[in-house]
């Protein structure tokens, strides 16, 4: 497997292509520009801002990427990704207001910019863990951890369950995409209410027993079996990934369900193995016996004995 810093590198350098070829082809393809630009704004100004991005955004991901593949040990190497990450987040906020301010009309700019800044982000954090997927958490009190686990669920329900499906469905509009059967509210809204339950209890259960935080940057310092996690191996996942199928659902978009199938399979295929394997080794036996009792995608019955 590539070394981390290859990794990190690769993505930005990625970044900086995308970014490159995207100006490319807003100047070779203008009928391409009224997804990613409002009708009142015009070419002028619409070209203007390239002024700033190509330096700052495909610049600014391409030297950081180049620092990283050569392994840099130079203390600039963290400081230039985190700056790339911020030449990053600038247009995004930029694009998402301007979605905003016109209805979403230009949907393609804020999904292209949001997949960006998530990719740098992780990478940023990943430069500043020396590598590291997967960090503890730091000893704080049950409150700090709990308050970290809400704060984190908000952004990821807020983007996940809000911003990317009105995205997605506004794409739908545009590009006319046939809308799914009409489910009543109340139907959706019965069939989520196990999952948000089961979602905020394995937050809380994971702040409160784990020490520790849902995300990989900030997880749990002992292994949790109690609450959900005595029924299902990762209620965060199954519970996620079924509540974006069911707004899907709801607001009768199929690229919303199967951006919620295909998390699911992102995630048993790509962030599964890695964090199995962390919590393996840091916890040996006892981990490897839950693996074995308790099932990842189904639930159990009854539930596994409470460890604390």
């Amino acid at each position: 497997m590539a070394e981390p810093s290859r990794l990190g590198a690769l993505g930005l350098g990625i970044t900086a292509a995308a970014g490159a070829l995207w100006w490319g082809a807003m100047a070779a393809f203008p009928e391409a520009r009224r997804f990613f630009r409002s009708a009142d704004v015009p070419d002028a100004a619409f070209f203007s801002f390239a002024a700033a991005d190509v330096p700052l955004f495909v610049g600014g991901n391409a030297i950081a990427a180049w620092m990283l593949w050569r392994r840099s040990q130079s203390p600039w190497t963290e400081r230039v990704v985190w700056l790339a990450f911020g030449c990053t987040l600038y247009p995004t906020l930029h694009t998402l207001a301007e979605t905003f301010r016109n209805d979403g009309a230009t949907w393609a700019a804020s999904m292209s910019m949001l997949s960006a800044t998530a990719l740098v982000s992780l990478v940023a954090w990943a430069t500043r863990q020396g590598g590291k997927t997967f960090t503890p958490s730091a000893d704080r009190s049950v409150v700090a951890h709990l308050l970290r686990t809400l704060l984190y669920s908000a952004f990821f329900w807020g983007t996940f369950l809000g911003l990317a499906p009105w995205l997605l469905v506004r794409m739908e509009a545009d590009l006319g995409i046939p809308q799914l059967p009409v489910v009543p509210w109340t139907v959706c809204a019965g069939l989520a209410a196990p999952a948000v339950i089961l979602n905020l209890a394995a937050g809380v259960t994971m702040a409160r027993i784990g020490r520790g935080t849902p995300l990989p940057q900030d997880t749990a310092r002992r292994l949790v079996v109690a609450g959900p996690y005595r029924v299902v191996r990762n209620p965060m996942a199954l519970s996620g990934c079924t509540m974006v199928v069911l707004v899907g659902v709801a607001v009768r978009s199929p690229s919303v369900v199967t951006a919620g199938v295909a998390a699911a399979v992102a995630w048993h295929t790509l962030a599964r193995p890695p964090e199995e394997a962390d919590l393996l080794a840091r916890f040996g036996e006892p981990y490897r016996r839950y693996q074995q009792e308790v099932p990842l995608w189904r639930l159990r019955w009854p539930p596994v004995p409470r460890q604390e």
